[in-house]
């Protein structure tokens, strides 16, 4: 009778089971351009991620690492740091850790997840960032695969900044927030929302000193009623703002007084000053240098500029906040290639706003329901791509070492060699986080040591003819050097220093016949 029974059963539980794969298909079949949609959305909001993780990308660079230590030392001192207690040149001189909230989060991530909280920041920001832009271009585009094309043409032209654990992430995820806020109130007339900004300021003027862009875009909106008339006396063909100029002059306000709200209050605009009266340094430092167009990225954000200008040019009427936000953004981003991704936000917000309308539903509502499962789609392609990278903490010291004086670092602390430390501007930044016993003679905070300081010391470090006698070389007890740099070559014969250590990234040098300085028993370098 039980063996009987089982043919019923079995049949039963088959054809439930085909009824369920039939359900489940219509579903598919019935949602498939959804899911396509939504997976093609997932893979342009994590592709950035990917990249960080795959590559472990911007674990290389110096600056990063004297943010950890300022994090750290905020941490232990429950208090900013009032002077510097870094190096040599600012020791008892006052400095303005503008971006002590990124330093403080970005030192739990490390205490958190060790190296690897370094490119989860990273992770996170890039796809905050992703997804502000592409809800940009969303606001005012229905059509989805323009949206996800313009927003991937966007993100790949800004790679090269998204890729840095840098503060001006921030920035960049602040600024187009802010923009969509512009960009709807100037559709609709209600300025409801821009309520929202000094909020938003006082969180970014704690997180990164390029806060200034985004006041400076206020100003642009808050004084497009007064172009709009000057232009007037010229033509007709202009566009009048829709927003009303005594509020958004009440609102700039607020958001400026939303950024006295950070623990150096008014001196918070102490550095915004210092850079723009050293501009030298927009010469000496790479990343402030303006593009040199040897990139498909840099390639890529001319593209868009002339695309935009020609799509500005084509309109039968003048939008002065168009054309001033295009002009910000040119200026600002061809000085300096840096600020590359400013041509990249800016040019998205007027091709979809100049040219869309905005009274057209989109074709992609992000539900909650989808939210949730972008959300899923996006954990699970991180994960995987995790499952498949060696995130361990021993790989990441090899990635780190590769490019930073990890090793060198390690033997200056194993054998007790003391300073007066001497290094050049581009490791100072690591140097401070991995020998925070020794002050270090430069780094990359620009603002604390001149343009004067900054140009004398890369002449030294390129063997100048000054190299010989220059009081802080001839002072130092210590020395790590870049093994590529023309002053490396000349230490090793120079009667006042012992090469103590060698290997293919950098040198070590102690001085002879000093009292701080320990003997190694000679000049064969110990790798």
């Amino acid at each position: 009778m039980q063996t009987a029974a089982r043919g019923p059963l079995r049949f039963q539980r088959r054809l439930t089971m085909a009824r369920s794969m039939t359900r489940l298909k219509d579903f598919l079949s019935k949602h498939e351009e959804l899911f396509r949609r939504s997976f093609l959305l997932a893979v342009l909001l994590a592709l950035p991620a990917i990249v960080v993780l795959r590559w472990k990308v911007g674990l290389e660079d110096a600056d990063i690492w004297w943010h950890l230590r300022t994090g750290e030392w905020i941490l232990n001192h429950h208090m900013v740091p009032p002077t510097d207690p870094f190096s040599l040149h600012g020791a008892g001189k006052e400095w303005v850790a503008y971006s002590w909230l990124f330093e403080v989060l970005v030192f739990r991530f490390h205490q958190w997840f060790g190296l690897s909280g370094i490119l989860y920041y990273n992770v996170i920001l890039s796809i905050a960032i992703t997804a502000a832009v592409f809800t940009l271009i969303k606001r005012f585009e229905p059509a989805f695969i323009s949206a996800v094309g313009l927003a991937a043409i966007s993100i790949v032209s800004m790679l090269p900044v998204l890729l840095v654990p840098r503060p001006w992430l921030f920035t960049v995820l602040f600024f187009t927030i802010e923009l969509k806020l512009l960009l709807s109130a100037r559709a609709t007339g209600n300025i409801r929302a821009l309520w929202y900004l000094p909020f938003l300021f006082a969180l970014w003027a704690n997180l990164h000193i390029q806060f200034v862009y985004g006041l400076l875009l206020l100003g642009l909106a808050t004084s497009e009623f007064l172009v709009t008339k000057i232009l007037r006396r010229f033509t007709d063909q202009v566009e009048e703002s829709a927003l009303n100029p005594a509020r958004m002059a009440l609102v700039t306000v607020a958001c400026i007084a939303a950024t006295l709200a950070n623990p150096y209050h008014y001196k918070i605009y102490l550095p915004v000053l210092d850079y723009m009266v050293q501009l030298g340094f927009y010469d000496l430092v790479s990343e402030l240098q303006a593009p040199q167009f040897r990139t498909l990225c840099e390639w890529l954000v001319l593209g868009i500029a002339v695309g935009t200008s020609f799509i500005l040019g084509r309109r039968q009427r003048i939008n002065a906040f168009f054309v001033l936000l295009l002009l910000m953004a040119l200026t600002i981003s061809f000085r300096s290639k840096r600020d590359m991704w400013l041509v990249a936000v800016a040019s998205a917000g007027i091709v979809v706003a100049s040219s869309s309308n905005f009274s057209v539903v989109s074709q992609y509502v992000l539900s909650r329901a989808r939210l949730l499962s972008l959300s899923v789609a996006i954990l699970v392609v991180i994960a995987f791509t995790m499952r498949i990278t060696d995130l361990s903490e021993d790989t990441l010291r090899r990635k780190v070492s590769e490019k930073l004086p990890a090793e060198a670092a390690a033997v200056v602390e194993e054998r007790g060699y003391a300073g007066p430390l001497y290094n050049h501007f581009n490791w100072g930044g690591y140097l401070i986080w991995r020998l925070p016993g020794l002050p270090v003679a430069m780094d990359g905070r620009t603002n604390l040591y001149g343009v004067e300081k900054a140009s004398h010391s890369l002449e030294v470090w390129a063997g100048g003819s000054s190299w010989s006698s220059d009081p802080e070389l001839d002072a130092a007890g210590l020395v790590v050097a870049q093994i590529d740099q023309p002053l490396t070559s000349l230490l090793k014969r120079d009667p006042r220093f012992d090469l103590v250590y060698e290997d293919k990234i950098a040198a070590v040098f102690v001085a002879r016949n000093r009292e701080n300085a320990r003997s190694t028993g000679g000049r064969t370098p110990n790798s």
